[in-house]
């Protein structure tokens, strides 16, 4: 059996696999549909991704805070002023006492301190769900 060890080898292959088995091309919907299967791992949750007809239009700047649950994310993107609540100490102090995940607390509180940030959510589905809830109420979906 012949596979890669390389990690940057594994990481083009599995994007050239996924193109491949998706008929994706070059375009920034194809790239984030691409990004969805490969950190999902399921071709048929990124295909289900709905994008609005005019979603570049509201793309965030470089001028833009994002926020995000987890510091693995918070790693990974570059270029932008990026927040993670999910280590400070209220957070995980109240996560404990409330019996509640640190990344809802997380969000909670940068709700309350940036509520015009982007915010990307990278395992939590439960923070997801409120987030949602959040943006629902207020009316701040972008694109």
């Amino acid at each position: 059996m012949v596979y890669a060890l390389n990690p940057d080898e594994i990481y083009s292959k599995s994007f050239a696999i996924i193109k491949g088995i998706m008929k994706l091309d070059d375009s920034l919907k194809s790239k984030i549909i691409m990004r969805a299967a490969h950190a999902t791992g399921d071709v048929e949750t990124a295909r289900s991704i709905i994008f609005s007809q005019n979603f570049e239009d509201g793309l965030f700047s470089p001028d833009d805070d994002i926020v995000t649950d987890i510091n693995m994310v918070k790693y990974r993107i570059s270029g932008y002023k990026i927040r993670c609540y999910i280590k400070d100490n209220d957070v995980m102090d109240m996560a404990k006492r409330l019996q509640i995940s640190r990344s809802c607390i997380a969000m909670k509180k940068a709700c309350r301190e940036m509520p015009e940030a982007v915010y990307v959510i990278g395992d939590a589905p439960t923070v997801l769900i409120s987030l949602i809830e959040e943006v629902i109420a207020k009316n701040a979906i972008r694109g």
